[in-house]
Formats: structure tokens, C-alpha cells, sequence
């Protein structure tokens, strides 16, 4: 990737084409503008041609300074401009993707895939291998897989591309063993990492230690949503003298202060509400 100031050109060879101006205005210069069609009304017009021979007229300056003026921003479009581009990963080798993929990641699950994309499109650019992550467990079996595998970005991009949440929580604990396996590439053939995390926002009992383990593989990004956008729970209701009490489980933010819980029924009956705060 070529940046010059605030600009960036993902192809930047594509802008060799820009020598090539100069025999363009030449090549534009020496070829006339094309004739103009004009109905012939009678013969008598043969009277007032010129009997001494004229050269064709050359092309307009304004006109030879457009085209050349469109062909200079179409290599430079060729060249994929990008303005103020992100700069982040320059100084490592690796980029490790840690994806949540569990059941609170489904609600905004495609916003995820969007910032994975970003993501990737930022490495890509860059030339930096990836390895991704993901700390649900398996549909087909309870254990991850621990193997480094370092992906190139286009390969990396179909693996995010059929990535799908689960119907679990995440487990983190298993997810240690994966770890531990990038740990030991990375060190083996001595690359630096940026490790970024797409949590989910809740901790399901190992997330301090999950994230002492990443941050010792090299910087570390955690990228959560808002607290507005992340999932909510309801622990099992208890019978109490009082009706049945069940419990809220929300994101610990001072935005967040009240809701309504609906009740219903087998058919989809609205059975009752009640508030919380």
C-alpha cells in the first residue's frame, strides 16, 4: 500500500499508467477532431469552396486538457484511493482475530460480520496473515481445534464468510488450549501479534484470565457492543408467596435503568407484563 499524506492507494501500481499522459495529449494532439455531418442543400454551395488546400484544425486546448484531466482520474480510481487509512496494523506481523460466536453474538451478528470485513480488508491491504478464533464450542465436537494455522486474508475472508453463531455460551476455558498453540507458533517463527476480540460483553467465569492470555500474545483490541445492543437474560422464575419472581441479567450500564417484561403463553397469547427497574 502506497500513502501519500492523508490518501492511500491500495493498487498502487496501477499508477505507473500515469506516464503515459504525455503520449496521450500527443496522440491527441496530432488527430483531428472528427468532421461534422452537414446535409448538402444544393450545388451551388461548389462555388464557394477555397481552391487552395487547408490543413485540418487541431484540437480545442480546453478539450485536449479534459481528456487528459479524465484519464488521470481514471488510473487514479484503478488505483483504489483510500482517505485516511487506517495504520494499526504496520507494526505487527500477525493479526489474530478472537470471535465470540456463541449465542448473545446472534442478535447482532451481522453487524460482527461487518466489523470482521473491516477488519480483514485492513490486513489485506496490509499483507498481514490472520488466525482466527472463536470460542464457542463446535456443533460436532466438544473440543477446538488447537493447530496454529496462519490464513492469508482472502482465505481468512471465506472462513468468516460461512462463520454462523451457535446455540451455546462461549467457553473460554477450552478456548486456553488454542491459545496456548498460537502462543507457540508465534514464538517459533517469532512474529508479532495484534490480537482483536469481537466479545460478546459477558463473562462467563474465565473472561479475566481469557484476556490476561490474549494480551500476553501481543496488543490487544476488544471490540464489545454498546450496552444498549447487547443480550439480555432471564434467570428461571421462582413461585413465591407472591407470584412468580425471576431475575434480569443486563450489562451493568447507568443508561439502562428500567424495562418491561412480557409473558406468554404456548400460542403466543400475551399472558401479562411487568415492569423492572
Amino acid at each position: 500500500m502506497f500513502t501519500l499524506g492523508p490518501l492511500a492507494f491500495a493498487s498502487p501500481w496501477i499508477l505507473a499508467a500515469l506516464v503515459g499522459l504525455p503520449v496521450i495529449w500527443w496522440l491527441l494532439r496530432v488527430m483531428p477532431p472528427a468532421p461534422q455531418r452537414i446535409r448538402f442543400p444544393a450545388i451551388r454551395f461548389l462555388l464557394d469552396l477555397q481552391k487552395h488546400e487547408e490543413t485540418p484544425a487541431h484540437t480545442p486546448w480546453w478539450l485536449l486538457l479534459l481528456r487528459l484531466l479524465i484519464s488521470a482520474l481514471i488510473i487514479l480510481a484503478l488505483a483504489d484511493p483510500i482517505l485516511n487509512p487506517t495504520t494499526e496494523l504496520e507494526e505487527s506481523d500477525v493479526v489474530v482475530l478472537v470471535i465470540d460466536d456463541n449465542w448473545a453474538a446472534a442478535p447482532n451478528w451481522p453487524r460482527r460480520r461487518i466489523a470482521m470485513n473491516n477488519l480483514l480488508d485492513q490486513a489485506e491491504r496490509e499483507n498481514k496473515p490472520i488466525a482466527i478464533l472463536t470460542t464457542a464450542p463446535s456443533v460436532d465436537s466438544q473440543n477446538q481445534d488447537p493447530a496454529f494455522t496462519l490464513l492469508s486474508p482472502s482465505d481468512a475472508r471465506g472462513a468468516v464468510k460461512v462463520l454462523q453463531p451457535k446455540p451455546f455460551i462461549a467457553d473460554r476455558r477450552a478456548a486456553l488450549g488454542q491459545i496456548a498453540a498460537l502462543e507457540e507458533g508465534l514464538q517459533e517463527q517469532g512474529f508479532s501479534a495484534r490480537i482483536i476480540w469481537l466479545s460478546d460483553g459477558i463473562d462467563y467465569g474465565a473472561a479475566s484470565e481469557f484476556g490476561d492470555r490474549l494480551a500476553a500474545l501481543g496488543e490487544l483490541f476488544i471490540l464489545s457492543d454498546p450496552p444498549e445492543r447487547q443480550a439480555w437474560a432471564l434467570t428461571p422464575p421462582e413461585n413465591t408467596a407472591t407470584g412468580l419472581t425471576a431475575r434480569v441479567v443486563r450489562p451493568t450500564s447507568p443508561d439502562i435503568a428500567q424495562g418491561k417484561v412480557r409473558i406468554l403463553g404456548n400460542n403466543n397469547r400475551l399472558l401479562g407484563y411487568a415492569d423492572f427497574e
